[in-house]
């Protein structure tokens, strides 16, 4: 009885960990359905290891420019930004201006709208700084997150 029990509950499980995987539940043993579970398994982690090289390329590329770059999720909250960017970001004296433009920049982008807005910064030293927004778009066509460029 308790062994029945058991392969009903480990069906189970298994039928959950198909769907997430995207697989139709299947009928058949459960060695042939954790067979095709540890499949899709080893292709998701391939394709894992794809995107965290591509990301890697992306973060070291996005260093070697020689402009800020901040981008932000679709809220407009920063989740990364290149070195050049950080002066701009930090909250000192002469940083909060360019920090609150580069904010309202990334929200307005964020939401779906390029935009820029320059500023002069008193310093010392004394400092323009042009900060450009544009919207990054999903698959679907709406807004996720957004690009802004610093240009001091």
């Amino acid at each position: 009885m308790e062994a029945d029990i058991d392969r009903k509950g480990t069906a189970e499980r298994l039928a959950v960990l198909e769907r997430r995987l995207g697989l139709e539940p299947s009928a058949a043993k459960v060695a042939e359905r954790l067979a095709r579970v540890e499949s899709a398994v080893a292709a998701l982690q391939s394709e894992a290891s794809v995107a965290i090289g591509e990301r890697d390329a992306l973060v070291e590329a996005i260093q070697l420019v020689s402009e800020g770059v901040v981008v932000s999720d679709g809220h407009g909250q920063v989740i990364y930004h290149n070195e050049l960017a950080q002066d701009w970001l930090d909250t000192g004296p002469t940083g909060t201006p360019a920090r609150e433009a580069l904010v309202n920049v990334l929200q307005v982008a964020a939401a779906g709208r390029q935009n820029t807005r320059s500023l002069e910064v008193l310093g010392p030293p004394r400092r323009s700084l042009t900060v450009s927004g544009v919207p990054v778009f999903g698959a679907d066509g709406s807004p996720v997150g957004a690009v802004a460029v610093l240009e001091d």
